[in-house]
């Protein structure tokens, strides 16, 4: 759990289904050793999460810190149990990658059915919904008027689009984002598209969040503990995990502050190398907040998009499912023509 104004880890929790001493003991049949057994779970993977997130609520409210919005995805019942167990007057806030994610899959669901609804069309849309999203915060009745005109835009009707749409006072003017600037025209994918679009809560539209600091935090726990790695049996990954932690709320400089608390001295590398890391990552940190990174960013994406779509169409099938099956085909009624030649 992070701080929405600190960035910093308010708190954490670790579920072990399993203890190395103890499995190696039961598989000798015999007693384990004196230990500190890890093992803490014995349900499924799945419900670990709204575990850990009940515990760590709880323990914040023995601490006096109450928490009263909770951000994050909607791919649990975690906010449904700590509503139950911890706080009946806890408000939900769902993560706005999560939700265009969600939106997205719906659309390729239907992308078979239409010629037009193509990659770079799912883009356009989820990108205008974006927009929409962006100048209507916190106002549900401004989304829930705005949500149609996410579709009406690629179709050429502009009358109810906001501020994000440049093509209000420029009816002539082509779509950016659509393939050949051209406006969609099938009346069966409108109505498909403005079903997807007005099934959505205004409400909850309306107060989106993002979560990108536990992913940040997921891929700093991921560099110390590696997923093809199996380090839960021991208290590994519990240290692992601890100094992920305090990488994320003190920077690398965490590693001589433990070096000092223990009486050693971290040295006069280990303290440079910690200086400039977290120097780099300031830095780092401040560009990608820029609006020309953001739009390099973009662009480089769209590039390599379409570099890889040219050069699929160029090459033909050359990775799907019996591929192989289809070239002996192939070479088989080569080899019969040549040789009635």
């Amino acid at each position: 759990m992070i701080g929405k104004k600190t960035g910093k880890v308010v708190g954490y929790s670790a579920r072990y289904k399993r203890c190395r001493k103890c499995d190696v003991a039961k598989f000798k049949k015999r007693l384990p050793t004196k230990h500190k057994c890890r093992k803490n779970w014995c349900g499924s993977a799945k419900s670990m999460e709204p575990d850990m997130i009940v515990e760590i609520l709880k323990d914040a409210k023995k601490k006096d810190t109450p928490v009263i919005t909770l951000i994050g995805d909607d791919d649990c019942t975690a906010f449904n149990r700590a509503r139950c167990e911890v706080d009946s007057c806890l408000e939900k806030v769902s993560d706005i990658n999560h939700v265009k994610k969600n939106i997205s899959n719906r659309l390729h669901k239907i992308k078979g059915k239409y010629k037009e609804l193509s990659v770079k069309t799912i883009t356009a849309l989820i990108k205008s919904f974006s927009f929409m999203l962006a100048q209507n915060k916190g106002d549900s009745d401004r989304i829930k008027n705005s949500l149609p005109s996410v579709v009406l835009h690629q179709f050429g009707n502009h009358d109810g689009c906001g501020d994000w749409c440049q093509m209000k006072n420029k009816p002539t003017a082509k779509h950016r984002n659509l393939p050949w600037g051209a406006d969609l025209k099938d009346e069966n994918l409108k109505k498909d598209l403005l079903k997807v679009f007005t099934d959505l809560d205004p409400g909850k539209m309306s107060k989106l969040d993002s979560s990108n600091p536990n992913e940040s935090f997921n891929n700093t726990v991921r560099s110390k503990a590696p997923k093809d790695k199996h380090y839960s049996e021991s208290g590994s990954l519990a240290h692992r995990l601890s100094a992920a932690v305090c990488q994320k709320n003190e920077g690398y400089k965490y590693v001589a502050q433990v070096h000092e608390e223990l009486g050693l001295s971290p040295g006069i590398a280990t303290t440079v190398t910690a200086a400039i890391r977290d120097k780099d990552v300031n830095r780092k940190r401040t560009v990608a907040k820029t609006k020309e990174f953001k739009l390099q960013r973009l662009k480089l994406k769209s590039q390599r998009s379409s570099e890889t779509r040219s050069h699929e169409i160029r090459e033909g099938d050359t990775y799907c499912s019996n591929v192989i099956g289809m070239y002996k085909f192939y070479l088989y009624v080569f080899n019969k023509n040549l040789k009635k030649q």
